[in-house]
């Protein structure tokens, strides 16, 4: 179960689920998200539609990661940096990142993410969470 705390909705972290890099990264956060701070989701289910939906967001133009928190979806280098940071400790530091200015962090965003399966691979079919991580993934 993911730790809310109280009077608070979980973080969810969607990812391109047929991309190698992403689904790595987000495996990784997965790992490291002792806290149980975020749940999952790749932009390929059902769920994440629906919240791309709800935030006016275009699935096929948002690359490859989407945070939300508190109610408000961050995009791009946000939404990667927001994650990070997320998990605490000395993922923290990562946060000076934040004093390059967006639009450069989110051309080099962009510029990975336009390049990512020629770069990392593309899978056939979208990550499965390891059995004991299927409760962090919101349902298909």
């Amino acid at each position: 179960m993911v730790d809310t705390g109280p009077n608070k909705s979980p973080s969810i972290l969607m990812f391109d689920g047929y991309c190698n890099m992403c689904s790595r990264i987000a495996g990784l956060i997965l790992r490291m998200d002792t806290r149980k701070k975020f749940m999952f989701s790749t932009f390929q289910s059902d769920k994440a539609r629906k919240i791309f939906s709800e935030h006016g967001l275009d699935a096929g133009t948002l690359g490859s990661f989407v945070l939300v928190t508190e109610g408000r979806a961050r995009l791009k280098s946000d939404a990667v940096l927001g994650a990070l940071e997320g998990l605490g400790g000395l993922w923290g530091l990562i946060r000076v990142l934040r004093l390059v200015p967006a639009p450069v962090r989110d051309w080099a965003y962009d510029n990975v993410a336009r390049n990512r399966y020629r770069l990392f691979g593309k899978s056939d079919r979208c990550m499965t969470p390891a059995p004991e991580f299927r409760d962090r993934f919101l349902g298909e």
